[in-house]
C-alpha cells in the first residue's frame, strides 16, 4: 500500500512556511470573515434625534447603518454625511470610517492620500496591536462585502498596508514582517486568486495531506503567540488536525471558538459544540469540561442545566479545576437538579481556586458576600473577586464592577477599578461586560446618564448571546429608555429572552399579557408566565403573581395562595414583597390580622427604598387612617410619619405627596395651612397624581389660601373625575356646578379639556412632557427638599376631615 504522504519533507516545510506568510494576509478571508456590526434595526429615528442634537456617537452609528444598509436601504452619500459630521465631533471611530471609505471609494471618490490621513487621525494614541487588529478586520470585511474585482482587491490591498505601516511604527513585529511580504512577495497574479478563492486552499493536497501532529504543532505555535489576533491563524491549523481525527486538535479549536478574538475570530458556539462532542466521544476529559460549560450557555435554560450538571459532575470526578468549580456551584445553589450541598460545594470550590481557577475564585467571592457556607466577609470577598477580575475572567470582571456599582461592597472597591474592569471586558469582548458597561450609562453613577448609549450596548450583548441582556433590550421598548415606546418590539425581546431561560422577560412579557400591551389580551397566559418565572426563583414575579392570586386574575381568587408567594418573595429580600405582606396582616387579607407583623414588613421594605411602603408607613403613623377600625391600634407617630412621607414625595412619588397635601389642609398631624396644601397637590399632579386635582378643587371652591374660582374649581374636579377619583368629587362637583352660568360652564368645560391633554396619560400609556405638567402657583411654593416645604408636626388632636 502507498504511504500517504506529508509536508515533513524539505521542500514542503518551505511550501508550508511560504504558506503562513500567505495566510497572514489574505488566507484567513474563509473560515473567519469578521463579524459585522450586530444589526440595530428600528432605532434610526431615536439616532437620528440624537445626532441632531450633537451626539457624535449617534451620528457615527447613524452613519454606519446607512453606509451598511442596516435597517433602512442603502444610502452611502447619507451615511458619509453623518460620519463626517461625527468625525468633526472628534470621535476617532467616524475618522477611521471614512478612512476605510476613501480607501474602498464607498460614496466617495478614492482618495488614498486622504484616507491614509483620516487613518492616522483616528489611530493616534493607539496601541500598534489594536491597529494590527482593526487592519485586519477591515481587510476581511472588505474582502466580504466588496466585488472580487482586480480594482477593488487592489484597493483593498492598499488599504490594509496604510494599517500595517501605521502599526510598524509602533514597533510592532508582525505588522513589520507581514507589510515586507505583502510589498515584495505577492504579485498581482497572486492576490487576485486569493481574492477570487476566498478562503485558505482546502482543496491543495499538500494542506489536506498534511500530517494532523505537525499541524496540530503549527496551531499550538500561533496560539502560545502574544498576539490575540494569532488565534485565527491556530484555529485554521487545529482545524485541518482535527479533520484528519486529532482529538486534541479538536478540543482546542472547541476552545477558541467559543471564546473568540474581536474583529479577528467570530465566537461560534455551535460549531464548537460539534468538535468538542466529537472529542467528548474519545473521552478525552478536558473535553468533558467544556462540554458542560457548552451546555449551560445554549438552549432552555431548565434542560442545559441538567445537562451541563452531569458533564460538571463528570469533570470533577476527573480532577478537572474547571470542572470542580462548576460542580460546587451546582452544589452551593441546588441548580439543575442537583440537591443542593452547601459543605460539598465549599470543599469542591475550594479545591479548584486552590489549583488556579479563576472562575472558582469568582465563585467564592460570591458565597463570602452572602454568607453562603462560609462566614459573611465582605473584605475577604474583595479579595477574592479583586484577584478573579485581574486574572480576566469574564464573568468576574462583570460581576465585581457590578457589586462595586450596587454598593454590596461598600468603599471598598474604587471608580478608577470599575472602570477598568468594565473597559477590559469590553475591549476583550465579553457580553457580560456590555452589559455592565450599558448599566453604568444608565443609572449615571460613573459617567453621565445616556439612555441611547446604555440601550446600544444591551443589545450589542444581545447579539452576543448573553442570556440576561434582551430582558434589559424590551424594558428599553417597554418603557421607551433611549428609544420610541414600542410594546410589540418590547414583546419581540422579551420572547428572545425567554427562549434563552430569563425569568425577568417572563415577568415582562406576563405583564405584557395581562394589559394587553403589544400583544392580545390573555390573563390565562400572563398568570402561566408569571408562575413560570416565579417557580424558577423570580422574586419580582412571585410578587406579581401574588397580586394576580388577590385579584383572583387569570387564577381563581386565593388570598392565602397569595400570601404564601408574597411570603417567599419577601424572605427572600424583595422589597415589594415585604410590603405587600405589611399590608396582608394590617387588612387580614389570606392571613390573621396581625399588626405588629404588618409594621414590621412595612417598616423592612421601607428602610429598603419602597416608596409605596413608605407612603403607606407614613401615612398610618400620621395617623391619616384613624378613623378605620381596621387600623385603630396602629401606633401614631406625627414625627415619624411626616418622615416617611416626605422621603417617599421628595423621590417622586405622587400619592405621598398628595397626601402631604391632604394633612396640611385637613390639620392631619400638622398645622393647617392651605398654601403648603396648595403646593403639596400641584407636586402631586406633576408627578402623575390626578387625584389631587381633587384637592386643588377643593382649595379653589373654597377659597382656601387661593382667589375663590368656581369655574377653575370646576375643572379640577372633572380632571380628577376623568382621572379615576369620580366617585369622591362627585358631589363636590355638582355643588360648584351649580352655581355656574351656561358660559361658565362652558368655559369650564374647555379647561377641563386643555388639563386633561397637559396630565392625562395618552393612548400608549405615556404622560405628557413634564414641561407640560406644570401647575400654576399662586404665590411663592418653598422648594420640595427644604424644611419650609411642611409645617412642623404637632403632638395629639384627632385627624380632622375635608
Amino acid at each position: 500500500m502507498r504511504a500517504r504522504p506529508t509536508i515533513c519533507r524539505p521542500r514542503r516545510r518551505v511550501l508550508a512556511g511560504l504558506f503562513l506568510f500567505v495566510l497572514v494576509i489574505g488566507a484567513t478571508v474563509g473560515p473567519f470573515p469578521a463579524a459585522a456590526p450586530p444589526p440595530l434595526a428600528d432605532h434610526d429615528l431615536a439616532l437620528r434625534e440624537a445626532a441632531e442634537e450633537g451626539d457624535p456617537e449617534a451620528a457615527y452609528r447613524l452613519g454606519v447603518r446607512l453606509l451598511d444598509g442596516v435597517g433602512s436601504p442603502r444610502q452611502e452619500q447619507e451615511g458619509i454625511r453623518w460620519l463626517t459630521r461625527a468625525a468633526e465631533g472628534g470621535l476617532p471611530e467616524a475618522k477611521l470610517e471614512l478612512a476605510v471609505c476613501a480607501f474602498l471609494g464607498r460614496g466617495m471618490p478614492v482618495d488614498q492620500e486622504r484616507a491614509a490621513h483620516l487613518l492616522a487621525e483616528a489611530t493616534t494614541g493607539w496601541p500598534p496591536e489594536r491597529t494590527w487588529w482593526k487592519g485586519i478586520e477591515r481587510y476581511l470585511r472588505a474582502l466580504r462585502d466588496l466585488p472580487w474585482t482586480r480594482e477593488n482587491l487592489h484597493r483593498v490591498v492598499e488599504m490594509m498596508k496604510a494599517f500595517l505601516r501605521l502599526a510598524a511604527q509602533g514597533g510592532h513585529e508582525p505588522s513589520r514582517r507581514a507589510l515586507e511580504f505583502v510589498e515584495l512577495s505577492l504579485p498581482d497574479k497572486g492576490l487576485i486568486a486569493i481574492g477570487l478563492r476566498g478562503y485558505p486552499p482546502w482543496d491543495d493536497p499538500e494542506v489536506l495531506l498534511a500530517d494532523p501532529d505537525e499541524a496540530f504543532a503549527c496551531g499550538k505555535s500561533f496560539e502560545a503567540g502574544e498576539d490575540r489576533s494569532e488565534r485565527a491563524f491556530a484555529a485554521w491549523w487545529y482545524r485541518v488536525a482535527a479533520e484528519a481525527g486529532h482529538e486534541e486538535a479538536m478540543l482546542r479549536l472547541a476552545f477558541l471558538l467559543q471564546e473568540g478574538a474581536p474583529g479577528v475570530l467570530p465566537r461560534d458556539r455551535e460549531e464548537a459544540g460539534r468538535w468538542v462532542r466529537r472529542a467528548a466521544r474519545h473521552d478525552l476529559a478536558l473535553a468533558v469540561e467544556l462540554t458542560g460549560s457548552l451546555e449551560s450557555t445554549t438552549g432552555p435554560v431548565e434542560e442545559g442545566e441538567r445537562r451541563a450538571a452531569a458533564w460538571f459532575r463528570r469533570a470533577a470526578e476527573l480532577g478537572l479545576p474547571e470542572g470542580k468549580a462548576s460542580w460546587g456551584y451546582f452544589l452551593l445553589h441546588g441548580r439543575g437538579g442537583v440537591e443542593q450541598d452547601v459543605e460539598q460545594g465549599i470543599r469542591l470550590v475550594r479545591e479548584a481556586a486552590a489549583e488556579g481557577s479563576a472562575y472558582a475564585l469568582r465563585v467564592l467571592a460570591e458565597a463570602y458576600m452572602k454568607g453562603l457556607g462560609v462566614p459573611r466577609d465582605v473584605d475577604r470577598a474583595v479579595t477574592l473577586i479583586r484577584r478573579a477580575a485581574d486574572q480576566g475572567e469574564p464573568g468576574a470582571l462583570a460581576q465585581a464592577a457590578r457589586a462595586g456599582r450596587q454598593g454590596r461592597l461598600g468603599h471598598r472597591i474604587t471608580l478608577e477599578e470599575i472602570d477598568r474592569w468594565v473597559r477590559e471586558g469590553v475591549a476583550a469582548g465579553y457580553a457580560s461586560s456590555y452589559v455592565e458597561y450599558g448599566s453604568l450609562w444608565e443609572d449615571g453613577w460613573l459617567y453621565p446618564r445616556n439612555m441611547l448609549r446604555a440601550y446600544l450596548w444591551w443589545r450589542l450583548a444581545a447579539e452576543e448571546g448573553d442570556r440576561y441582556a434582551p430582558s434589559l433590550v424590551g424594558a428599553c421598548w417597554f418603557y421607551g429608555l433611549g428609544v420610541r415606546r414600542d410594546f410589540r418590539e418590547a414583546a419581540r425581546w422579551f420572547h428572545r429572552g425567554i427562549e434563552a431561560g430569563s425569568t425577568e422577560s417572563m415577568r415582562y412579557l406576563a405583564l405584557q399579557y395581562l394589559q394587553g400591551l403589544g400583544v392580545p389580551r390573555d390573563v390565562r397566559a400572563g398568570a402561566r408566565l408569571a408562575r413560570r418565572a416565579a417557580d424558577a426563583g423570580n422574586l419580582r414575579a412571585m410578587v406579581l403573581l401574588a397580586q394576580l392570586y388577590l385579584a383572583g386574575e387569570g387564577v381563581p381568587r386565593d388570598p392565602r395562595e397569595a400570601v404564601r408567594w408574597a411570603r417567599r418573595a419577601a424572605e427572600g429580600g424583595n422589597p415589594e414583597g415585604m410590603a405587600f405582606l405589611g399590608s396582608a396582616f394590617l387588612q387580614g387579607n389570606g392571613v390573621s390580622r396581625d399588626v405588629r407583623a404588618g409594621e414590621h414588613w412595612l417598616r423592612r421594605a421601607a428602610e429598603m427604598g419602597n416608596l409605596q411602603a413608605q407612603h403607606s408607613l407614613g401615612s398610618l403613623y400620621l395617623g391619616m387612617a384613624a378613623e378605620d377600625p381596621m387600623f385603630a391600634s396602629f401606633p401614631v407617630d406625627r414625627h415619624e410619619g411626616l418622615r416617611w412621607l416626605l422621603l417617599a414625595a421628595r423621590a417622586g412619588f405622587g400619592p405621598a405627596a398628595n397626601d402631604l397635601g391632604w394633612a396640611c389642609e385637613a390639620g392631619i398631624g400638622v398645622p393647617v395651612d392651605y398654601r403648603c396644601a396648595w403646593c403639596w397637590y400641584a407636586r402631586a399632579l406633576e408627578l402623575g397624581n390626578t387625584f389631587a386635582a381633587g384637592g386643588l378643587g377643593d382649595l379653589r371652591a373654597a377659597g382656601h389660601g387661593v382667589e375663590r374660582d368656581p369655574v377653575r374649581a370646576w375643572a379640577w374636579y372633572e380632571l380628577a373625575r376623568r382621572g379615576g377619583d369620580g366617585d369622591a368629587v362627585a358631589e363636590h362637583q355638582a355643588k360648584v356646578e351649580g352655581e355656574l352660568a351656561p358660559a361658565q360652564l362652558a368655559e369650564a368645560r374647555r379647561l377641563a379639556d386643555e388639563l386633561a391633554g397637559r396630565f392625562l396619560p395618552r393612548p400608549d400609556g405615556s404622560l405628557p412632557p413634564p414641561e407640560g405638567r406644570v401647575v400654576p402657583r399662586p404665590f411663592p411654593c418653598p422648594d420640595p427638599d427644604s424644611p419650609e416645604s411642611v409645617p412642623a408636626p404637632v403632638e395629639g388632636g384627632a385627624a380632622r376631615g375635608l
